[in-house]
């Protein structure tokens, strides 16, 4: 019995190893990114609050889930808003919906009008039909 014991401790400690590493270097990337970022450790708190925010009000609008690229950047209160829209009044529409969240000072609307670019499109929901472009083949559309 002792002997298991003993081996079950042994084993936890080596496989714990790896997890230990990680742990380290996570968070010494965590601490020098706070430690060079002039902002203080709350106000980093609350941008990363505010960009989690915006983004989750962005969402929420069909259209702009829909046919928009829209990331929300925030430092001190303040939302750049960059991606792309089909239409400069969808880009106008992120700009409101992102004045509407509290918290935000300020947004700076600098999404480009144009489609999509390929690598900004989203990955397919499992199990929904294919979203073809002009290149899709025949076959998928």
């Amino acid at each position: 019995m002792k002997l298991k014991a003993t081996f079950a401790v042994l084993s936890s400690a080596l496989l714990l190893q790896g997890c230990i590493a990680g742990v380290v270097v996570g968070s010494a990337a965590v601490a020098t990114k706070s430690a060079t970022d002039p902002r203080s450790v709350g106000t980093q708190v609350d941008d990363g609050t505010l960009e989690a925010r915006v983004e989750n009000a962005l969402s929420k609008d069909q259209q702009l889930k829909k046919d928009a690229r829209v990331v929300a950047t925030a430092y001190q209160g303040k939302v750049l808003l960059t991606g792309q829209s089909p239409s400069t009044d969808l880009a106008a529409r992120a700009k409101q919906i992102a004045m509407g969240v509290e918290g935000t000072a300020e947004v700076y609307n600098e999404i480009a009008k144009g489609r999509q670019s390929a690598s900004a499109l989203r990955p397919p929901i499992p199990g929904s039909p294919p979203r073809c472009a002009r290149s899709c083949s025949p076959a998928t559309r």
